[in-house]
């Protein structure tokens, strides 16, 4: 069963939850004593007040319908999709109030995944709880529950405490990084070494789904992936939402799994796969704001940034609302949330792509209550300042090389400009390494597929970040040639070849030119002279060998003098020919093309 916390402000709550339950009996007298059982079928009453048992639970003004519900932990707003059990409740005329509610675990008479009478049978965790919806049951609006446990066959259950495993571990979460022994981040060699792999799970497949990026594990592992980067798998704001499924970085909650991907089994059964094939499992977490219909806005509008007298939303994403950071118990929040995803779940790394609109302190602390539970390496974006990479950041993906190839498609690039990118990343990659990519989600969503974006340079850029200091990233459906621009708010996906094309075995031995040359993991770093300006070069130098990388900036072909540095033998990345060069050597350079010389044969 999932384990969820909470900020100390939701300490009366069971986490997730829009409010309280309190139970009463069959003569409306509360009973909340400790240990208290009740029977399967005995009548039980909820309210949302200790005082009163008619306090009314009132659903949202847009709600069409309500129900109770029997769920497993972490599926309370999965609606009628998810829970294992439900009963219609009627709304009183005129309102939108729930009076009143019969609370009964056996009444619940409508099955849905597991009927009630089954619960009763083989036992467990669950909650039991309160839905308003719309779409007939599918889209939840507002949901209270309370956790339970039940007895397996006599089916009597106790209610655990409102509020239960949501205190917070230590009351000084969320405080600072007095008390705190701060250290270097988290950092292991897969995090210089892989290839790295982005896949957001909801367009990888026909299923949309964990399972279909599950089924494809081994073919990943055959193009030498060795890390996967989830995009955001919680569950998706509806308020506001765009397209029609709304943006998977607008999240509701970031304590459960988008019930649309799946279940917790079904997370972790992708975990277990990629690990038993030696990959690993980043999650994207989104930490400055949430969605609109997060029930952080209804409880505490105080935790928000105000633009005026308004919630102040991120550029572009009205329907999500920014969290203030200078608030402890938002921090709290937010890190008891990262604590629980660690706890229950064997994941590797967590990513953020926003990590610079938080203090530094706040990574600082978060990083490092994470890492007492064990080692999770964490990632951001450029630009970072210096201090978020001294406790917290062990890798950064490099905006400024998506933005120099997005120039490099004109064809009018310099090789000065190439030359400062490729000395910031060498230095950078000492601090923290560098994740070098041509295309990602944001790319996207502006609907311009690779091939439109990069043209010719395609494979001359995705070459760049497989030699360049650093390690590359493959966004899903590039090993395949994919070549149309997905929309992220709606429902598509990458259609899988059935025989793999041409891109598969560059992708491939690009993969194997890592691996057979270490010395792009480990060896220092230089751009090299050439005789036009429109001509870049660098090489990756160690005493296990050297490698070349030489690119046309143009889109017409090119002969440039390259200074090598010294003679001697390499092979052609492309043919695996054997060839001498000399400390200055004359090359042709295909328009908007590359060359790569290495060392050591790549096969």
């Amino acid at each position: 069963a999932y384990t969820y916390f909470s900020s100390p402000s939701r300490a009366e709550v069971t986490q997730g939850s829009d409010g309280p339950i309190y139970l009463y009996d069959g003569s409306y007298t509360m009973q909340e004593a400790e240990g208290q059982t009740w029977e399967f079928d005995q009548e039980v009453y909820a309210s949302e007040s200790d005082a009163n048992a008619s306090d009314a639970f009132t659903c949202a003004p847009e709600a069409t319908g309500a129900f109770t519900f029997i769920a497993d932990r972490g599926q309370e707003r999965a609606g009628t999709n998810g829970w294992n059990a439900a009963a219609t409740q009627i709304f009183p005329s005129g309102s939108k109030n729930l009076l009143e509610v019969n609370f009964t675990p056996a009444a619940n008479v409508t099955p849905l995944k597991l009927p009630q009478a089954s619960i009763k049978i083989v036992g467990g965790q669950y909650s039991l709880g309160i839905a308003c919806t719309t779409n007939n049951g599918v889209t939840v609006t507002n949901a209270w529950y309370r956790y339970i446990e039940v007895t397996p066959v006599t089916g009597i259950w106790t209610a655990l405490p409102n509020g239960d495993g949501s205190e917070p571990e230590d009351q000084t979460l969320g405080q600072g990084v007095d008390g705190l022994t701060l250290t270097a981040p988290a950092t292991a060699d897969w995090v210089k070494n892989s290839v790295y792999y982005r896949v957001d799970p909801r367009t990888f497949s026909q299923s949309h789904d964990f399972a279909g990026v599950t089924a494809r594990i081994a073919k990943l592992k055959a193009i030498g992936v060795g890390a996967i980067v989830l995009e955001p798998i919680f569950p998706v704001s509806q308020t506001g939402m765009p397209g029609s499924l709304g943006d998977i970085y607008a999240p509701s909650f970031t304590d459960t799994i988008n019930p649309d991907l799946g279940t917790e089994d079904n997370f972790k059964a992708l975990i277990t796969a990629a690990h038993a094939a030696g990959i690993k499992v980043v999650i994207t977490w989104v930490t400055s704001h949430v969605g609109n219909d997060s029930p952080w806005l209804l409880d505490h509008d105080d935790w928000f940034l105000r633009s005026g007298i308004n919630i102040a939303t991120p550029v572009g994403k009205p329907y999500a609302s920014l969290l203030d950071y200078s608030v402890p118990a938002v921090r709290a929040a937010v890190m008891t949330d990262m604590l629980a995803w660690v706890k229950a779940y064997d994941i590797d790394g967590i990513a953020s792509a926003s990590a610079s609109g938080q203090p530094a302190e706040f990574w600082d602390e978060a990083t490092n209550r994470v890492n007492q539970i064990r080692p999770v390496v964490f990632f951001t974006s450029t630009p970072v300042a210096a201090d978020y990479l001294t406790h917290s950041f062990a890798s950064a993906t490099r905006n400024d090389v998506l933005a120099a190839f997005t120039s490099l498609a004109k064809g009018t690039s310099a090789n000065t400009t190439w030359n400062t990118l490729t000395k910031s990343l060498a230095t950078a990659n000492a601090k923290a390494t560098n994740l070098n990519f041509v295309s990602d989600y944001n790319t996207g969503a502006l609907g311009k597929s690779d091939a439109t974006r990069l043209g010719a340079f395609l494979n001359s850029a995705i070459a760049f970040t497989y030699v360049a200091p650093g390690a590359p990233v493959v966004n899903a459906g590039q090993e395949v040639a994919f070549s149309k621009a997905l929309k992220p708010f709606d429902s598509n996906n990458i259609a899988w070849p059935t025989k793999a094309p041409a891109a598969t075995a560059f992708f491939t031995k690009l993969a194997k030119l890592r691996t057979s040359n270490p010395v792009i993991l480990t060896g220092s770093t230089a751009t090299v002279a050439t005789s036009v300006k429109t001509v870049f070069a660098m090489k990756r130098t160690s005493a296990t060998g050297t490698v070349y990388y030489v690119a046309n900036l143009t889109k017409k072909a090119l002969t440039a003098k390259i200074s090598f540095g010294k003679k001697g033998t390499v092979y052609d990345f492309a043919t695996g020919k054997k060839l001498t060069i000399a400390a200055s050597q004359t090359v042709k350079i295909p328009a908007s093309g590359y060359l790569i010389y290495t060392s050591k044969l790549v096969k």
